[in-house]
């Protein structure tokens, strides 16, 4: 019994070690399995926070160059001058508050006026349209009018030749009578009767000529009083559109020549350069921290600096030269028959009346400068070519300090 009783024990002693073996081989592999899962959660994590830092550079890299191209589109569009002025409110928000919501409502507002732009040009193609149905109708008017007194004037050309018949009928008959009558009685009776004949067909025909001769006076007034009236139309749609082209070629808030006009001339430029061979130079300008007046002293404060500046530059300049406003806080100016050492002194003269130029908004001073770069025409070069050589002379202005002018590599 005692030897039956100590196997026993032993059994369950072995059994229990097992167990308790076993239990902490669970044990120990349940906390290596915890362990990789945390491993793995912490991997995810950070893989996560990777991607998602890479997707917020994305979305601002990417939201930053649609704000670029919306403002470039604003700075390119030629507007009427009140949607030009919306336009540039809508830019300078930009520049301002470059987020996601300033930027949705700006590209709506955008949408909204080139929505008004197209039905504007709808209205006035229907306009133009009309005009010209009218005019087209009174032409056909007019030619009807000049048929009529066409057909006026061959009738009385025609009544002229059978009256010149008829008389001429009567004369031979009255040359036969008087042949063939022997007294003087007969002859008397002959000739009363002719003349009265003849007499006949000139009243008659004096009669009818008198009726087509009120008929063609009246025909004619009438033609006079519609080709006036025509001219005083066509004379009215000629200013009006004259208006809207020099509405097109203003810059609105600045009054002076803007982009289009810009590209106008500079084509009549290079025109003149290829036929005479003189030499323009092309002058792009910038307004040295302009951004920095806007946030400083409101856009108020920025529209008053491209306005002054714009009137000093155009003041300034000679007759024969051209000055516009290239967009935002950028001008242009091309000097006719000019080379680079006439240009330096022209620039540097305009760059220092503008430093000295005792600028205020609402009783506080307001510091402007400006930077411009300047190139001239080479031989067989178009204008965007100019204007890149030129455009890098501003940027080489900028980097050497601003407030100074720099001439473009040949």
């Amino acid at each position: 019994m005692d030897e039956a009783t100590g196997e026993e024990n032993v059994v369950h002693e072995n059994n229990r070690s097992d167990r308790a073996q076993a239990s902490a081989a669970e044990n120990i592999h349940s906390e290596d399995e915890e362990s990789d899962s945390f491993e793995k959660t912490d991997a995810f994590s950070e893989r996560y926070e990777t991607e998602k830092d890479q997707t917020m550079n994305y979305v601002a890299i990417d939201l930053g160059t649609a704000i670029k191209s919306l403002q470039t589109l604003l700075e390119k569009m030629i507007l009427p001058k009140d949607l030009e002025l919306m336009a540039g409110r809508i830019s300078q928000q930009l520049n301002d508050d470059a987020d996601e919501q300033v930027f949705l409502q700006s590209l709506e507002k955008t949408v909204m006026i080139v929505a008004t732009v197209l039905v504007r040009i709808k209205k006035e193609k229907k306009e133009i349209e009309d005009f010209l149905k009218q005019l087209t109708g009174r032409l056909h008017e007019l030619d009807h009018d000049i048929r009529e007194t066409a057909r006026i004037r061959e009738l009385t050309h025609r009544f002229g030749v059978d009256m010149a018949g008829d008389m001429q009928s009567e004369m031979k008959t009255m040359e036969q009578g008087l042949k063939d009558i022997n007294n003087i009685d007969e002859l008397k009776s002959s000739l009363q009767s002719r003349v009265i004949m003849l007499r006949n067909h000139v009243d008659k025909f004096l009669l009818e000529e008198g009726d087509k001769d009120k008929q063609a006076n009246a025909i004619i007034q009438q033609l006079r009083k519609k080709v006036k009236l025509m001219e005083e139309e066509t004379e009215e749609l000629r200013k009006q559109l004259e208006q809207e082209r020099e509405q097109t070629l203003r810059d609105a808030l600045t009054s002076i020549p803007n982009r289009l006009a810009y590209q106008e001339r500079l084509d009549v430029e290079l025109a003149n350069f290829r036929r005479r061979k003189t030499p323009f130079v092309l002058v792009v300008w910038d307004i040295d921290f302009f951004k920095k007046v806007n946030d400083e002293y409101g856009h108020a404060a920025g529209d008053q600096v491209l306005k002054l500046v714009a009137k000093i530059l155009d003041d300034n300049l000679r007759e024969v030269d051209f000055i516009a406003r290239f967009g935002g806080e950028e001008f242009v100016s091309l000097l006719p028959d000019t080379d680079l050492k006439g240009a330096e002194q022209l620039t540097n003269k305009l760059r220092e009346i503008i430093a000295a130029s005792n600028f205020h908004f609402r009783e506080k001073k307001v510091s402007v400068t400006l930077s411009a770069g300047y190139a001239q025409i080479n031989f067989d070069e178009e204008g965007p070519a100019l204007f890149i050589r030129a455009d890098k002379a501003l940027y080489k202005a900028k980097k050497s300090g601003r407030n100074n002018c720099q001439a473009a590599v040949p």
